[in-house]
C-alpha cells in the first residue's frame, strides 16, 4: 500500500474512533479540515485529496464514491463497518465503526499531522455532520471562495487555505502542492482506489 493511500486509511480510522457519529459526511468535512489545515501550516497536503465544492460542502469526489460502494475497497472493508443508526433529529442514517481488533497506525504521521488530528477529533468530537457543514460553508472558507470565484462542483485550490495567519509563503506553497501533484503522478500513488 503506499504512504498516501495508508495516511487516507489511518486518518479515517482516527476520526472514526475518536468522534461520535462518524458517518460519511463527517468524516470527508474532517478529512477536509485535517488536509487544508496541515497545508496551511506546511505547503503540503497530508494525503492529497482533490477536493470539490459540492452544495453541502468540500467532497473528495473519488474517496465519496469509494465510501458509498456496496463494499469499501478490501483495505477498508476490512477495518470499518457501516451501523444504521437514528440521527438526535430522528432521520435514519449510518456511522463508521472500526471492526474489532483494528488499529491505528499513527507511525504514518508526522508529529504535526497527529497534532491537527486530535486537535480536529477534540474540537468536532460531538459535532454533527450538518453543523460541519455549516462550517464549510462560512464565508471566506476554500469553499466560498471557490464557489464565488470558480462556481460549484469546480476543484478547490489547497492554496485557497493560506490566509494572514499561514506560516509558508504562497509561493512556496505552490512550488511544494506542485511538486507533490507531480511525484504523484509519476510514480502513481493516489490515495483514492
Amino acid at each position: 500500500m503506499n504512504r498516501r493511500r495508508e495516511k487516507l486509511i489511518n486518518a479515517v480510522l482516527f476520526f472514526v474512533k475518536n468522534t461520535e457519529m462518524c458517518g460519511r459526511t463527517k468524516l470527508v468535512k474532517l478529512l477536509n479540515d485535517f488536509e487544508f489545515e496541515h497545508f496551511r501550516q506546511t505547503g503540503n497536503p497530508p494525503i492529497g485529496l482533490t477536493y470539490y465544492a459540492w452544495d453541502f460542502g468540500p467532497l473528495p469526489k473519488d474517496f465519496w464514491v469509494e465510501l458509498t460502494e456496496e463494499s469499501f475497497a478490501s483495505d477498508l472493508d476490512s477495518l470499518i463497518s457501516v451501523q444504521k443508526v437514528t440521527y438526535p433529529n430522528g432521520k435514519p442514517g449510518y456511522r463508521f465503526q472500526l471492526r474489532e481488533g483494528t488499529e491505528i497506525n499513527e507511525s504514518v504521521f508526522s508529529p504535526r499531522e497527529v497534532r491537527i488530528l486530535k486537535q480536529l477529533a477534540n474540537t468536532y468530537r460531538t459535532a454533527t455532520a450538518s453543523e460541519l457543514t455549516e462550517m464549510s460553508h462560512e464565508p471566506g472558507t476554500p469553499w466560498d471562495r471557490t464557489v464565488k470565484e470558480k462556481g460549484e462542483r469546480e476543484t478547490i485550490d489547497y492554496l485557497l487555505a493560506l490566509d494572514n495567519e499561514s506560516l509558508i509563503d504562497p509561493k512556496f506553497a505552490r512550488e511544494k502542492l506542485d511538486d507533490f501533484i507531480a511525484v504523484g503522478k509519476y510514480f502513481d500513488i493516489e490515495a483514492v482506489k
